[in-house]
């Protein structure tokens, strides 16, 4: 129909490795879901459960701060962990100011690098230059705009933090983008009047995930198992008749009775008598 489908995406990697200019993700996992992004982040969950032993390990993660994508539900998907660094993705943060200083753009640079220095006094200073600049024609649109860019900041200042200023990240410039790996799903499955239905869907996010992580070939070739007809016919009674509705209550049968003869003049011939006709 109208409704429009959302693909819900978490992946899972062990760091980043370089081969001359290219960075790669080093044992990607890719985690999708059509239902919603608790489900993806169930399966995430699930995931890192059966794959890691995470009390000795230090947890970066990194989302847009969307609904549903927040520094909690990274958390509750990670678990217990030596340390859970979250970080707000850097393209968004950048789209943001671009967003709501798009009537000030000469400012845009000079408040990434204020940011970026990871200095709040030089992005207060920054924030003086920008209000200074707001004009007397539109003061109340541009007043409210900046008040929202410096309230985004402020509430995230936390994960805006560079991974060069934390202890355990020295060395490290990234942890690879989820945005750059969008495109193979938004290119094949958006655009050029596609539509999918729900399973159609489900059915191109797993090729791409599988062409991605390399276990395509092998799902496609690996021998399906094959249940025996006899065998496929017995189990299908066996569910059939457990899922029959059951009340739960032993059924006692109703009880027999039965008048005696009498005289019909007595009480209970009289009765008989009237139950007959």
């Amino acid at each position: 129909g109208k409704r429009k489908e959302e693909i819900h995406r978490v992946q899972i990697a062990e760091g980043v490795t370089t081969s001359g200019k290219r960075k790669k993700l080093k044992n990607p996992i890719f985690v999708s879901s059509l239902k919603s992004a608790k489900d993806a982040w169930e399966k995430a969950a699930v995931y890192l459960g059966s794959h890691y032993d995470l009390k000795n390990t230090v947890v970066i993660s990194n989302t847009d701060g969307g609904s549903g994508y927040r520094a909690e539900d990274c958390a509750l998907a990670i678990g217990v962990c030596k340390e859970h660094i979250h970080q707000l993705d850097r393209y968004h943060v950048h789209r943001k100011i671009k967003s709501r200083l798009s009537w000030c753009p000469e400012m845009e640079l000079p408040l990434k690098k204020a940011l970026w220095s990871y200095d709040w006094d030089s992005i207060a200073i920054v924030l003086d230059t920008i209000e200074s600049k707001i004009s007397l024609e539109q003061e109340k649109e541009q007043k409210e705009e900046l008040r929202l860019l410096t309230a985004y900041l402020e509430r995230n200042w936390t994960y805006l933090r560079p991974l060069r200023e934390i202890e355990y990240c020295k060395g490290i410039q990234g942890i690879g983008s989820c945005e750059s790996n969008h495109r193979p799903y938004s290119y094949r499955m958006k655009g050029n009047g596609k539509y999918w239905s729900h399973d159609g869907a489900r059915a191109m996010v797993s090729i791409i995930e599988g062409k991605k992580m390399g276990t395509l070939e092998k799902a496609l070739t690996e021998p399906i198992r094959i249940v025996p007809e006899s065998l496929a016919t017995k189990l299908k009674f066996a569910v059939r008749n457990a899922l029959k509705k059951h009340s739960g209550r032993e059924r006692t049968p109703a009880r027999q009775a039965g008048i005696p003869a009498m005289n019909a003049t007595c009480s209970m011939g009289m009765m008989k008598k009237i139950f007959a006709s």
